[in-house]
């Protein structure tokens, strides 16, 4: 009996997962064409961020009676997040648009990939997606000290004609994507070296978003 529920506990799961499939295969194969909301939304780099480390509190009686936290208790203070707003700062002083290089680099990959350069188009689609920065940080290897970047974007598909969400997901880029190696030094000095590393940066991002529409 036991056997028997196991069994038709797998055949349900596998017949859910081919239904769940199916549909996804159709999403692509039946779409007449794609374009880019152009309005994408990139947000600004909080002040502060959550520590990465925890410290205990450990300190006994003291502190809980005085402070009022229990002696034992782990908190992550904030810290100034310096990653998130030394890019900003870099960007501001290259005159660079984050929103601007995404939105070229994006349009040029779904113009050159295989499947979509077909179907997508400038407007008049029958989907749109829409692009969302949602953080991105600058930072160095510590034990290379080389200098990399991360992007955090969202990309999320809506059909336009009956406003329902098609796809959602959420991705960061690779941070050993630029052919060449630089201090973080370098990129806060030479806009070039920051460009390379910036675009390399946004094409594994979308590169990786593309792949990813490919098998809804």
């Amino acid at each position: 009996m036991k056997y028997m529920s196991v069994l038709l506990i797998f055949f349900i799961s596998v017949f859910f997962t081919a239904c769940s499939s199916k549909n996804q295969v159709n999403f692509n194969k039946q779409m007449k064409s794609i374009s880019l909301n152009e309005n994408i939304i990139v947000s600004k780099p909080a002040q502060t961020v959550k520590s990465p480390v925890s410290l205990n509190l450990g300190f006994g009686r003291y502190i809980s009676r005085h402070i009022g936290i229990h002696a034992g208790t782990s908190v992550r203070p904030d810290i100034k997040n310096s990653e998130g707003l030394n890019f900003q700062r870099a960007l501001n002083k290259f005159d660079i648009s984050l929103e601007n290089q995404i939105k070229q680099e994006f349009k040029k990959q779904m113009r050159e990939d295989s499947f979509y350069k077909n179907k997508f188009v400038l407007f008049g689609a029958n989907n749109v997606i829409n692009l969302y920065v949602k953080k991105y940080e600058i930072d160095e290897n510590f034990f290379s000290n080389t200098a990399y970047m991360k992007i955090y974007m969202q990309v999320r598909i809506v059909n336009t004609q009956n406003g329902k969400e098609l796809y959602l997901n959420d991705l960061v880029n690779e941070t050993t994507v630029s052919s060449r190696k630089y201090k973080l030094s370098d990129i806060f000095r030479d806009k070039s070296a920051f460009l390379e590393l910036l675009n390399s940066s946004i094409s594994n991002l979308i590169k990786k978003h593309i792949k990813e529409m490919k098998e809804i």
